[in-house]
């Protein structure tokens, strides 16, 4: 459990600085592993990244490095997005045609897929080569400035601060996607989400039972919610391609985008409502002791 706070770490700091020299560790490790294909690389980078991030977020209330260190790793990801968003549109777009109706216009469905797969935006291997490289040197420098984080609380329960505010920004974002379940704001409950549920198995050591049993459904959640914004990324490309396609396919194929974002939505809300119906603090509460608990090696913290 790399990725995990451990009774030997003792102090909130001393946690922050090896599970982030781990997770940059393994990043490096990959960016130079020959077995692995450039498309696995990058999204094992891009999720790195997104791991790192929340590990800092867990501290930003005693972190005052959190805004430059954050900006750095999103930097990070940035510059390997092109790459990834490509892939990702085109395997929206076959899961997406595999569920459609298999007597509706094969032939416009085969001359939609390159004008929406690609959008003029591939990367030649010399481009993702670059960029890995860039990362690779990015991650060295920051793997020296891990060793002088510092944050300006010591106990292990602190730590619970952090997952607090990142539960009660996945309810806020929860609720204005209902309010409104735009494409903009269920990415952003998106975003929180997955937040959190990095922030719980940071912490599961010290999670009570009920929320240790609903990381299965963070995952759920994160999965309806990230299948959500790859199709409102394929809906961006469709609707990016002018009148390239034919009217007849496009208007079919966003008719069902439409039909599968309606039906993911609603489960979405469904898996929301059983995940953050407790109040933040209530949620907190158990969590805050067994961290303490854990710092002086008490049984309490395992139960």
């Amino acid at each position: 459990m790399a990725y995990s706070v451990k009774p030997g770490d003792r102090t909130a700091q001393a946690a922050l600085r090896r599970i982030a020299c781990s997770q940059i560790d393994r990043a490096i490790a990959e960016i130079n592993a020959p077995e692995l294909s450039r498309g696995e690389v990058v999204h094992r980078l891009r999720r790195r990244t997104k791991k790192l991030r929340a590990l800092l977020r867990l501290v930003r209330p005693h972190f005052d490095r959190y805004a430059p260190e954050s900006a750095g790793f999103r930097d990070m990801a940035r510059l390997l997005s092109t790459s990834r968003d490509a892939t990702v549109i085109r395997h929206t777009l076959e899961r997406l045609l595999r569920a459609w109706d298999s007597r509706a216009l094969p032939g416009d469905v085969a001359r939609l897929r390159p004008l929406v797969s690609d959008g003029g935006h591939a990367e030649t291997a010399e481009n993702v080569g670059a960029a890995l490289s860039t990362v690779r040197e990015r991650l060295g420098a920051a793997r020296e400035r891990v060793t002088g984080w510092a944050l300006d609380s010591e106990g292990l329960d602190a730590l619970a601060d952090g997952l607090t505010k990142s539960y009660r920004r996945a309810r806020k974002a929860m609720a204005a996607a209902e309010a409104k379940p735009v494409a903009g704001r269920l990415h952003e409950w998106r975003k929180r989400v997955k937040d959190h549920g990095f922030h719980r198995r940071l912490l599961r050591r010290a999670l009570p039972h009920k929320l240790h049993a609903g990381l299965a459904q963070l995952d759920e959640l994160a999965e309806l919610l990230g299948d959500l914004h790859d199709l409102a990324m394929l809906r961006e490309r469709v609707y990016a391609a002018g009148d390239a396609p034919p009217r007849a396919a496009r208007t079919r194929l966003v008719a069902a985008i439409d039909r599968r974002e309606r039906a993911l939505t609603a489960r979405s809300f469904d898996v929301g409502a059983r995940l953050f119906h407790r109040k933040p603090k209530a949620m907190a509460h158990g969590v805050r002791r067994r961290l303490a608990a854990m710092r002086h090696g008490e049984p309490d913290a395992q139960a």
